[in-house]
C-alpha cells in the first residue's frame, strides 16, 4: 500500500508536465501576436503609400498614372514590388474630379501555419483634384 500510496502523491515532475501542457498555448499566442503585428504593419504602410501617392496627385493633377504607381511604390519599404499590385484609377462624380490610388499584397504568414494568400491586404486613398 505505501508503492501506491507514495506514485499517487508524488510531486517531482509535476512542474515539468504543467510546462509540457502550457508550451503549445503560450508558443500560439506567441505566434499569432507576432503575424497580427505584421500584418497590421504592411497594411499601415500600403495606406501610407497610397496616402503619398494621391496626395501626389493632388499637387499634380496632370502626373500620368504609370508615375503615380511608381511613387506609391517607392513608398513602399521592405516590400518587394513585383508582389503589389497598383491601381490608379480616375473618375468623376457630380462635376468633380476624383482620383483613387488603391495597394493590395498577400499576406504570407511567416510561420507557414496558416494557408498563403489566404488574407489580401489594402491600402486605398481616394482625393478629389482640383478644379
Amino acid at each position: 500500500m505505501t508503492g501506491t500510496w507514495r506514485a499517487w502523491h508524488c510531486r517531482g515532475g509535476a512542474a515539468a508536465v504543467e510546462f509540457a501542457l502550457m508550451l503549445p498555448l503560450m508558443l500560439t499566442t506567441i505566434l499569432v501576436a507576432v503575424e497580427s503585428g505584421r500584418a497590421l504593419w504592411l497594411h499601415n504602410t500600403l495606406q501610407f503609400a497610397s496616402e503619398e501617392a494621391a496626395r501626389h496627385v493632388m499637387v499634380h493633377p496632370d502626373a500620368a498614372d504609370a508615375d503615380v504607381a511608381d511613387l506609391a511604390l517607392s513608398r513602399l519599404p521592405n516590400i518587394p514590388p513585383g508582389e503589389v499590385g497598383v491601381s490608379v484609377t480616375r473618375e468623376v462624380a457630380n462635376g468633380t474630379d476624383f482620383v483613387t490610388v488603391r495597394l493590395t499584397i498577400p499576406f504570407r504568414p511567416l510561420a507557414g501555419l496558416l494557408p498563403p494568400d489566404l488574407l489580401l491586404l489594402e491600402g486605398e486613398a481616394r482625393v478629389p483634384l482640383p478644379q
